[in-house]
């Protein structure tokens, strides 16, 4: 049966008991704002590292929406500790990591500075938020289900206690504010 609200002319489908019919869809966050708005995206490097050094970091630049980040993907060609953390002292630097979209039909670009891939400098130190030690050629995903969030100007990184190549993919979005 179909009912019509007289005042907008609006039409809904309801059972022979008067209940509205509706279709819930749920899908992850992430997906959402990839389909609708474009605001997912990943920020990867590869980086010869050297023991303790930083292999990418992510700092929120946009006023008006925090970071959310999904998950962290990290591999390397030796076996060593990666280590997630806050940034609280420091300045990340090096170059320049370009974030790309996950709605590939998007022209939205991040609102995010990264640096990663050849050459990340600066010395940092701040609060763990993760660490894990993996294994030779053995991807490790740092499941964070957006739990992990960054506010404007706060920065995180990632630093890799090995000797080799290590490769990281950082993939977020962007979402209001939800600071209590």
């Amino acid at each position: 049966m179909i009912i019509t609200d007289p005042l907008t002319g609006r039409a809904g489908r309801v059972t022979n008991d008067g209940e509205q019919l509706a279709l819930a869809i749920v899908e992850p966050e992430i997906e959402f704002v990839s389909h609708e708005n474009g605001l997912a995206f990943h920020l990867a490097s590869t980086y010869s590292a050297t023991a303790g050094e930083e292999i990418i970091s992510l700092q929120n630049d946009n006023a008006d929406l925090d970071i959310i980040v999904s998950n962290i993907v990290v591999s390397t060609s030796a076996s060593g500790v990666f280590t997630v953390f806050e940034v609280t002292s420091g300045t990340p630097g090096g170059t320049t990591a370009t974030a790309h979209n996950l709605n590939l039909g998007s022209a939205v670009v991040a609102q995010a500075t990264g640096f990663g891939d050849a050459s990340v400098t600066g010395s940092l130190s701040g609060i763990t938020i993760a660490a894990h030690d993996i294994g030779t050629s053995t991807p490790f995903d740092f499941k964070f289900g957006g739990s992990l969030i960054i506010p404007k100007d706060s920065i995180i990184a990632i630093t890799a206690a090995t000797n080799g190549v290590v490769y990281a993919n950082i993939i977020f979005y962007f979402a209001s504010k939800v600071h209590f």
